[in-house]
């Protein structure tokens, strides 16, 4: 199992609110991505506490021998209580008021992955040559989308993209997605906040991902490429190769 991950602020953006981590917990492999969200620092406080939060919890309470329900449970529980951490810290310092994160994060076990995700963060699979977009965005272009008002080429230009409809922090408590893959296990696994799927097209993303580069070179890549396109928010790209 390799990972390898880069954050960038961009070319718009006075700071970064991105944050990635990993944990190699016994045979398993947990991988994270966060995207902040808040007025002065209170996005990148956010982000890092979230994400913080729900490593440790993971690291402290997972078990490779867990069947699916008790892994699924304590995965929904970390992710809950790092709503409740940035919760917390938010109402007890009045000028991080109203700041939130999405996580979307992956567990690779040796027969089983699961895909954890709140909010707009997403995570892809390459299997065969082919993406695959894994999360569900929780966004409001996403809900027109399920209701069929929109198409997904319409969504890409709505000016409300960037609204999320469910987040980390911003309530004591959430529920996030989590869901096993069910696919046969992909060569790689790439999670990213919007500021790559913003400003790259999915097809891109497949011929990048479907080089022969290093993953350390598609991330790289990958990065370069959004802040060619216009760089309009934090990047943040992660892979890990199975």
């Amino acid at each position: 199992m390799n990972c390898y991950g880069k954050t960038d602020i961009g070319k718009k953006r006075s700071e970064n609110q991105d944050c990635f981590g990993y944990k190699m917990l016994d045979s398993m492999t947990l991988i994270a991505v966060c995207d902040g969200m808040g007025g002065a620092n209170g996005g990148a406080i956010a982000s890092r506490l979230a994400l913080d939060t729900f490593l440790s919890i993971c690291e402290r309470d997972l078990a490779p021998d867990m069947d699916y329900q008790q892994t699924r449970g304590i995965l929904s529980l970390a992710v809950s209580e790092a709503s409740g951490s940035v919760f917390r810290e938010a109402t007890n310092t009045p000028e991080l008021s109203g700041m939130g994160t999405t996580l979307v994060a992956a567990l690779i076990k040796e027969n089983e992955t699961l895909i954890i995700n709140v909010g707009d963060s997403r995570a892809y699979t390459l299997l065969a040559g082919e993406l695959e977009q894994v999360s569900h965005d929780h966004s409001y272009v996403q809900l027109l989308i399920d209701l069929g008002e929109i198409t997904p080429e319409e969504a890409e230009a709505h000016p409300q993209k960037h609204v999320i409809t469910k987040s980390v922090g911003v309530a004591e408590s959430v529920k996030p997605d989590v869901d096993p893959l069910e696919s046969d296990t992909p060569e790689y696994i790439l999670l990213c906040s919007d500021g790559l799927t913003g400003m790259v097209k999915n097809d891109d993303i497949k011929r990048i991902m479907r080089s022969s580069a290093s993953i350390e070179e598609k991330v790289n890549t990958l990065v370069d490429l959004a802040n060619e396109n216009g760089g309009e928010d934090n990047i943040t790209v992660l892979i890990a190769e199975l």
